[in-house]
Formats: structure tokens, sequence, C-alpha cells
């Protein structure tokens, strides 16, 4: 059976979309022949909505599947264009809606354009019988157990939950705390309850959610609101926790019910009080919770493995194919799990060249003038129309390099990611490499770095210091260094690589499984950047305090290739992205070891604000939010108040400066950190003898700035005035 899988990045082991690999895809391959791959997202993105309807007819047409599934999140595909897929092919297709919030949402007229609906919900499958769509078959998420399976580690946390922020949810938080209950909360959007601060961190990738499942008593799975009882509790978290032999407490659901009728009693929970009780019980009993957590583990592997659930499923669907369409001729059978092959070499060297003539010829000597010699080069050629191809064609004799030439696709700023991933699929090797045409390698690059990685094998990317040049001329003094501090911690990552990027991505070596455990390369403005801001917390980073190559910031790097306000509105959207994903213990990891109080939280952001407050890439609108949660954590920030006074005047808001002059005068005359008094007081003199109008017109305010060092450790000495 060949099925055609319409979905949002389901081909993608790894990263956002890991669930849906792991649930939903990668046991569809192993039961049927074929899946092909046609992700909506990125061909509606790249082509709009007619280009995707287009590429889609193609593919069908193409292909011939045997089944369309349609993993809905939204109206990707829409009544028109399913009407006419009914009319115009002879194949069944079947809508998989797996997010409940927005099926309760679609019209069953809709919905009643496929031939069969697959649904991860009993509520919703007696819903849609209800109003006489009788072809919906219950299909639950599952356990695959290629990627789930048991693992012990030391139970280090009490109670965890992981999930996007709601104030239902922060108010159970908040509950558990007033009662004592040590826990941990991860997800998006808990950055806007300060409050929470000291328990709550930001995203985490699908791998780091598991190693959390795997050190944690209790696992919570908490509704988006009290009244919410179309969401099935039965997810892939529970798969997850039982395969890391946890324990997870859910809200009574009827799908809860019916799987696990023997478990409700104790694994869910009806209300805030209830579940106090129940989390004291088996926190205080660890016998009771021990055999709980493996009688749970069991019944999950009963109820949502994956080989019983997709013979089932499929068998319905063919036995639903309306009269008039093809009728696969199908006995199920599981296929083997795909075996990881190593891969044949250590290291690729990867090329993208566009017309690169001016300097492909030295940058091709670069690399095979390597003092380590072993390595497979790669060239792709992106549709050169000048006379690069003749350039490269005079060192293909040499056995390491592979000249790949296709039709332009990088000329669209945002298939950089497309370039980057063609080049891994290209390449078998453990490390990968990609250098630009228009840079040159020293001779030492691959020996040093492949040493970094003999050395250090927990070590995913190793970067470099560089030679910037600007033009032909190259001078080898002139280090990147000497201009921007390039090292980078485990504690100042992030919040360092939010400031400015300061990873030169030809100077990098990167371990290839690395890159697919963050899902690869995102499609946006500048990739690698947003990679590094994206792996931060996650992948192990080093850096050799050498000039490994000489790297041409000229006009041609494709980052340059556009005007300053297009690159500020992207590099905005990057960084204020990257700043609602994480909390402040994600950008100052070392609160949790010096203590997460609130003096050091308001220093903490006092000091992320004030290093993001002159850069034109970051909007303004997250250093006010880092100065509001800093005097959310100290009202008395006279620094703080200081520079939210100077922004006031900056964007002319009369009733922002209206809002925090009077708090100024009132603190500027108590304790002033001694480093700081100068400004403050000159500030004071100012704001004395000018009016609002006057400062905007010539604004001499001086903001209180800090050094890269976060001084949480080092208190402040401070002097009355």
């Amino acid at each position: 059976m060949k099925v055609l899988l319409c979905s949002p990045g389901y081909d993608k082991q790894e990263g956002l979309g890991g669930w849906g690999y792991r649930n939903f895809r990668a046991p569809l391959k192993k039961s049927v022949d074929t899946v092909i791959d046609f992700d909506y997202n990125v061909l509606f993105e790249k082509l709009g909505r007619e280009g995707m309807e287009v590429e889609l007819y193609k593919c069908i047409a193409e292909n011939k599947p045997d089944i369309l599934i349609h993993a809905r999140i939204d109206n990707e595909l829409q009544p028109r264009l399913l009407a006419d897929l009914r009319d115009d092919f002879p194949i069944a297709t079947v809508g998989f809606l797996s997010d409940p919030h927005k099926a309760t949402c679609f019209e069953y007229g809709t919905i009643g354009l496929y031939d069969i609906v697959l649904n991860s919900s009993i509520t919703m499958c007696k819903n849609a019988v209800e109003v006489g769509f009788t072809r919906t078959i219950f299909h639950p998420y599952t356990i695959e157990n290629d990627f789930y399976y048991p693992t012990s580690a030391e139970k280090e946390h009490d109670v965890l939950f992981v999930g996007s922020a709601s104030e239902y949810r922060a108010g159970i938080i908040r509950k558990l705390l007033e009662n004592g209950v040590n826990i941990r909360v991860y997800g998006a959007g808990w950055n806007h309850y300060p409050d929470l601060d000291g328990i709550s961190s930001g995203y985490r990738i699908h791998d780091e959610i598991l190693s959390l499942y795997n050190k944690t008593k209790i696992v919570l799975d908490l509704p988006w609101n009290e009244d919410d009882e179309t969401e099935p509790s039965m997810k892939s978290r529970f798969s997850e926790v039982a395969a890391c032999n946890g324990l997870l407490f859910t809200k009574h659901h009827e799908d809860i019910e019916n799987a696990f009728s023997h478990l409700t009693q104790y694994i869910c929970f009806n209300d805030e009080t209830d579940l106090l009780h129940k989390i004291n019980h088996f926190l205080h009993n660890n016998d009771d919770r021990y055999n709980l957590s493996k009688a749970f583990s069991v019944a999950v592997s009963g109820a949502m493995e994956s080989e019983r659930i997709w013979k089932n499923s499929l068998d319905q669907i063919i036995k639903h194919i309306p009269e008039g369409k093809n009728k696969p001729q199908y006995t199920f059978q599981a296929r083997e799990a795909r075996i990881d092959v190593k891969p044949k070499n250590r290291l690729a060297l990867t090329c993208m060249v566009y017309n690169g003539e001016r300097y492909i010829e030295d940058h091709i000597k670069s690399i095979l003038e390597q003092t380590n010699p072993n390595f497979e080069y790669l060239l792709l050629d992106d549709g050169s129309t000048d006379s690069t191809p003749d350039i490269i064609k005079k060192y293909l004799s040499d056995p390491r390099i592979k000249y790949v030439r296709q039709d332009n696709i990088g000329s669209n700023l945002k298939n950089f990611d497309k370039l980057l991933e063609r080049c891994i699929n290209l390449t078998d090797s453990e490390l990968i490499a990609f250098i630009g045409s228009d840079d040159l390698l020293m001779p030492n690059k691959v020996e040093l770095q492949l040493r970094a990685f003999d050395e250090n094998p927990n070590i995913d990317v190793c970067y470099s210091d560089v030679y910037q040049v600007l033009g032909d001329t190259v001078h080898y003094n002139e280090r990147l260094s000497e201009k921007l501090d390039l090292s980078l911690t485990r504690n100042n990552i992030l919040r360092k690589l939010l400031q400015v990027n300061c990873i030169v991505f030809p100077s990098c070596m990167m371990r290839r499984s690395g890159i697919q455990k963050m899902g690869g390369f995102q499609t946006c403005f500048a990739s690698d950047y947003h990679f590094w801001l994206r792996s931060a917390k996650f992948l192990n980073y080093h850096y050799i305090n050498q000039p490994l190559i000489v790297y041409r910031d000229n006009e041609h790097n494709s980052s340059n290739r556009c005007d300053l306000s297009y690159r500020v509105s992207e590099s905005k959207k990057i960084k204020e992205e990257v700043y609602n994903s994480y909390s402040i213990l994600d950008f100052y990891p070392e609160l949790t070891d010096i203590g997460v109080r609130q003096d050091n939280l308001a220093e903490a952001y006092f000091h992320l604000a004030t290093s993001l407050l002159r850069d034109i890439y970051i909007p303004q609108n997250i250093v006010m939010d880092a100065y509001n949660k800093c005097l959310y954590h100290n009202p008395e920030h006279i620094l703080a108040i200081n520079n939210m006074l100077l922004i006031a005047v900056s964007i002319h808001s009369k009733e922002m400066y209206d809002g925090y002059i009077q708090k100024f005068m009132n603190y500027a005359t108590e304790s002033i950190p001694s480093d700081y008094l100068d400004t403050v007081l000159k500030n004071r003199l100012l704001l004395n003898e000018n009016s609002f109008e006057n400062l905007i017109s010539n604004n001499n305010l001086e903001p209180c700035m800090v050094s890269e060092h976060f001084r949480v450790l080092m208190p402040r000495k401070t002097v009355s005035v």
C-alpha cells in the first residue's frame, strides 16, 4: 500500500515536529509499503495556497498513492480542494484530527468531505457519529517502541509540568507551591508570569523532555482551562512518561476511563484539592508510587501499542472506502524498524556556490591543501551562469570531490536552509562543515577541529576565530576576536547570542547528530543564527581561539543581500521568538546555584534588559518587558527606573514618563550603587530643571549600563544621598 501523508514536517525525526514523527509517521511507515511526504506548511510559505495545491495535484498524479492522509492542523486543504480531490482522483481521502481544540471548531460538513476520519479522541468520534458522519475511526496516540523504551534514572525532581502557560494552569501551580509541593515547569509563555520565575523554564527539545520525565517522580497533565471538556487527556505524553518509568496524573476524561478503567481512581484527579492529596500521598509512599508507575506503564503499553492500533485503523480505513474508490489489496505486516547505519566518512566539507568565479579557485585550493586530507568534499553548484562550472571541473580528478549541479533555489534568501539540507543529504559523514565559496581555510583547520572532537566527544559544534576581510585584500592581522569577544560559556551562551551572533558559520564544524537533534535548519532569515539560538541550551559548543578561516564579509553573503531595514525587521522577529520561548532561568542558569531570590531575579532582568538597550536588532518591547520584570521583583531598583525614563523620553511617551518620574525622585535620594552615583545624580538634576518637552528636544539623560559579566555574585557598594 502506498500512502501520501499531507502533514507539517512529519518527515523530521526531531525538533518541534518530533511528536508527530514518533507517534504517527514512524509507525505508519512500518505498517505500509511506502509513505510519500507532502509538507503543506513549507510549500504554502514558499508558493502560496494556489501553488501548494498545484504541487499536491502533481504529487498525486505522479506517485499514484492508494490513500491520502491529511494530518489536519487548520484549513490547509480547504473544502473546495477536498471536493475536487474526491471528484478528480479515485484515491480515498483520510483526515486525521489530532488537535481537539481545532477539531471542535470544524464544521462537520467540511469533515464530511473526507472519505474517512481518524480521531484521537473518543468523545469527538461520538460527536461525529451523532451528527451523521459514521466513517470515523478512533485512532489514539501510540507508543512507538523504537523511540520510547524503559530507562532508569534517579528521581531528582518531585513534580513536573511540561506545557504552554495559561491562567488556569498557573493557578494550579501556585496552589501546589503554596502547599509546599516542589514543582518545576517548562514550556512557552511562562515568562509572562513573573511570580513563577523561580520554578519555570522555557522551551525544551524532545530528548530533553524525556530526560526530565526520567528524573521526575510525578508528571502532571493539566487542561488548558477548568471547563475544558473537549481536550483528550490520552496524549503522546502518556507513552513518554510510561517509557520513563514515571507516573502521570491527569484530569478525569472519558478517553482515560475507557483505556485505563482500573487505574482512573489513582491517576485521575477531580480538582486542585484532590490533585494535592494524590501528590502528597504518592510522594511520601515510595512503594505505592513504584507499584502504580509499573501498572501505569503496562496499561499504556497495552492501550497505545502502535502495531495493534495501526492494524485496526488500516483495516477500518479499507473497510470504509466508498464505492467507486480504489480499494488496495492489503495484508498488515509490521516492517522491521529502520536500522541506523554508521556514516561512511568522518568529515564532509561542503560548499554552496552560485556565480562564484571570482573566488572559487582560491577556495578549492585552500580545501585541498589541508594538513589533514581525510574528508569528502561536496561542491553544490546552485545553477551558476558564469565560469564557475569550468573552474570546478579542473579539480574533479581529486577523488574526494563530489560535484553536484542543480537549478537555482538560493536566490530566495528564505531557501538557505534548503541548500544546507541538500548538502546534508548529499553527504554521508559523522561531522560536517558548511563553507562559503569566497572563504579560505587556513591549512590546519580540519586538523585542529578534528582533534577537538577527538579530545571531547561531547562537542556538537566547534567554531573558531576568523580573519575578517572586505573585498580581495587579505590582512592576516585583522582577527574578529579583536573587535568582539567570541567565547561562550554554559551560563552566558543564550543571553550572549541574543545580543549578537558571535559564531561565524563557515568557521564551524558540526556533528550531524546534533543538527538532527534540533530538527535541522529552519526556513527563515539567517538560518544559521536561528539555529545557534534554538540549540544554545541543548548542544555543546567549543571555541578555538585561533583564526581557522578567512571570512569575506561582502555583498555576496546571503544575509547581506538585502537592505538594512529588512535585516533589522527579520532579526527582531528571531530575537523576539527566542525571548518569548525561554525564562530568566534559561538566560541566567547561574541563578539556580546562587539562589533564586527576588533580588537576584531583579538583577538578572536588569542585566538582560540593559545589555540589549542600544541594540537596533532588538524590539524595544522586549527591553521594556525585562525592565518591568526587574521592577516586579524589586520596585525600588533605581537603575531600572532610570533607564525606563530614558526609554520614555526616547519614544516620546508622556504617560510612561509620568509613571516613573516620581518613583525616580523618591528613590534617587536613597542608597545608590556607588559606580552609578554620578549618572543618577546628573539625571536627577536634568529632570529637575527640564520639562518633558525639553527633554525630548535635547535628551541628555544617561543610561545606567552594565558590563558583559553578570554581577549578582559581587554585591554593589551603595551610598546614601
